[in-house]
């Protein structure tokens, strides 16, 4: 699957502007540009500290059903690719298939982010530390047009 620069900055400037608490935003950015291991680290143990709460569902546990995962993301509008942000290298920076995104993602011990809809659909996992990491999909219906 392909993957430009411009897969890049749409997503990953959409996740920030969309999801991300307005005071946080600008640093957030900027960290996700130059300082990638920083921004992810935020989203290690106090996501909910930079995450608008408007826009994060919460995936109640046992949570780490992949089939699962994806059908809530397709219910919301998901399409068979995403953007990955991640910890992991195999995926962070690609735009790949959902299903393969989500087999790295779930279960891998630290924060990824697949953004789904730039801007309004993306699926957050973070670090796992004692029983099974926290797991979230946020959702921010599109505005309608006139």
């Amino acid at each position: 699957m392909s993957n430009t620069n411009t897969d890049v900055a749409i997503h990953e400037e959409a996740f920030v502007k969309s999801f991300v608490k307005k005071d946080y935003r600008e640093r957030l950015s900027f960290e996700l540009r130059k300082r990638r291991g920083d921004f992810l680290g935020r989203f290690s143990h106090q996501a909910l500290e930079y995450l608008d709460p408007r826009f994060v569902i919460e995936f109640p546990t046992p949570n780490s059903n992949r089939a699962e995962i994806r059908r809530e993301l397709m219910d919301r509008g998901a399409k068979n690719s995403c953007y990955a942000i991640s910890l992991s290298n195999e995926i962070d920076r690609k735009m790949l298939p959902l299903d393969e995104a989500l087999a790295i993602a779930v279960g891998f011990g630290l924060p990824s982010i697949l953004s789904c809809l730039a801007g309004e659909l993306a699926y957050l996992e973070t670090e796992q530390e004692a029983g099974p990491p926290d797991r979230w999909i946020l959702f921010r219906a599109p505005k309608k047009s006139s």
